[in-house]
């Protein structure tokens, strides 16, 4: 099986599909760390935007659970940049020029379908989360999840990972890039945001994370 989550920065993706993942026994896909860790080699090794793509067909990524938290890694596990992709400069990167570059879509879709099929064949299910998972990489997945909040309560959400890093940065801040990156992910002409079809939307704004977990978990099941 394949569960395809999508939403907005900060809707809580990440922690409600690893967790779910966890809970289900499902592989995770952070297909938004794989963005995130393109736009840390674009920085990294200094790249123009045009010669990201040819750079990326050598990467390898890895994910690994690391006492609950997920640890990314590119070339295998040689360099890890779980801190380092987490920042607002990356995150900026990320949603200007990396999620832009449509060469750059097309080998990271091509990664994550692959990591499906290996899934596949090794037959345990899949969860992956992103902006375009339910329309783009996994259209024929199986069970279809949105989920989104309030820009309000989602820019809260990432002001508290942000000073959990030691970050400082204030809310309107916060709030200004997450309302900008909505717009530019919900804009951009190849695969923008939108709530796939057939894809049940999921509201966390007035939720617990183990609310959202749980209701995450009923909708998969009764899939």
């Amino acid at each position: 099986m394949v569960v395809a989550v999508d939403g907005p920065v900060g809707s809580g993706k990440s922690s409600i599909c690893k967790l779910v993942a966890k809970e289900l026994g499902f592989v995770y896909l952070d297909s938004g760390a794989m963005y995130r860790a393109s736009a840390y080699i674009l920085q990294h090794l200094n790249l123009h935007i045009d010669n990201l793509s040819s750079a990326l067909e050598k990467t390898v990524f890895t994910f690994s659970d690391n006492g609950g938290r997920l640890s990314v890694f590119i070339d295998g596990k040689r360099v890890d940049v779980t801190n380092r992709i987490r920042t607002p400069e990356i995150s900026e990167i990320t949603s200007s020029l990396v999620a832009k570059n449509s060469a750059v879509r097309e080998i990271l879709v091509a990664k994550q379908q692959e990591v499906a099929r290996m899934s596949e064949t090794e037959g345990v299910s899949l969860i992956a989360d992103g902006r375009d998972m339910g329309t783009k990489v996994f259209p024929d997945a199986q069970c279809k999840i949105y989920l989104d909040a309030s820009p309000e309560v989602r820019a809260q959400r990432r002001l508290k990972d942000y000073q959990r890093q030691g970050l400082n940065i204030t809310f309107e801040q916060v709030l200004t890039d997450l309302v900008s990156r909505d717009h530019g992910d919900t804009t951009r002409v190849d695969s923008p945001l939108v709530v796939a079809n057939g894809a049940v939307v999921l509201d966390t704004s007035d939720m617990t994370l183990e609310e959202s977990i749980q209701t995450m978990v009923d909708i998969i099941t009764s899939k």
